[in-house]
């Protein structure tokens, strides 16, 4: 069982060697501790949530060599108030060092009754068509649904093919209605 208490990543009382999480070290929450994830941390090389990460809200990226959830909690958000902001979970290949579980590099393992719960903004058609073929150059897209994607928000364009090498994406630029313009060219 979780205290109702959050206690901040930033905050070094929430740590029980009294410092911040460093760059490249072994993380664990234990059991009965939740944590705040109230700003993106330096990249940490092995993460094991026992207890209760919650990412603040805010726009927060968490880069990890490997994430064990091991009857812990990793929340972004909650059903009744999604997360609206920017959040990025990143899995990279930290240095080798004594301590770090080498077959959790780049893995997340969820085990003994872990659960990551992510509840996001949705926004609504999440795909649509488009009116016109896409052609090499293209700044402008119309779709056939009206949209209210947000402007920075990526668009993912796949073709009409089977082949996940067949896609273009680009950054909108300007969205109203059915036409949204790109950042830059396809």
């Amino acid at each position: 069982s979780v205290s109702g208490q959050n206690e901040k990543w930033s905050d070094p009382a929430s740590w029980e060697n009294g410092k911040i999480p460093g760059v490249f070290e072994k993380v664990v929450i234990p059991e009965g501790k939740r944590i705040l994830l109230d700003e993106s941390p330096v990249p940490i090389a092995e993460l094991i949530i026992e207890g209760e990460l919650i990412f603040d809200e805010k726009d927060i990226n968490l880069i990890v060599g490997g994430l064990h959830l091991k009857g812990g909690l990793l929340q972004i958000g909650r059903k009744g108030t999604p997360f609206s902001r920017q959040a990025s979970l990143t899995l990279i290949q930290a240095p080798d060092q004594e301590g770090i579980t080498k077959a959790l590099q780049k893995k997340i393992l969820i085990s003994e009754g872990g659960l990551m719960r992510i509840c996001g903004g949705n926004e609504s058609p999440t795909w649509t068509r488009t009116k016109e073929a896409i052609s090499v150059g293209d700044t402008m897209l119309t779709a056939v649904d009206s949209l209210d994607w947000p402007v920075e928000a990526e668009v993912v364009l796949a073709s009409t093919g089977f082949s996940p090498e067949e896609t273009e994406s680009g950054i909108i630029y300007n969205q109203y209605m059915d036409r949204m313009s790109l950042s830059a060219p396809l």
